[in-house]
């Protein structure tokens, strides 16, 4: 009886060994962190207006880059105030 061989074994699309194959570990930037977090349906489309009404038409602005400005131009004193209803002793 002859022996069978597996498809693997028969290199039909001429793909490289694995052994052949250097390993490239893709370098992950250390000044950039990926968050994650979760929004209420009409948070997640206020930001979509947001994106929409800031976005001129030959530019590509996604929500991403709106918090992203939302961080860069947060009024510390103004959320104090506003936000956590802090008063001044």
């Amino acid at each position: 009886m002859e022996k069978r061989s597996k498809i693997s074994d028969l290199d039909i699309f001429n793909k490289p060994v694995k052994s052949d194959v250097k390993e490239v570990k893709k370098e992950v930037s250390k000044d950039h962190v990926t968050k994650s977090f979760r929004l209420t349906k009409e948070q997640a489309e206020k930001l979509q207006e947001y994106t929409r009404a800031i976005q001129p038409g030959h530019f590509m602005i996604t929500e991403a880059d709106i918090i992203r400005y939302m961080i860069l131009h947060f009024d510390i004193k103004k959320a104090q105030e506003d936000f956590f209803k802090l008063k001044q002793l």
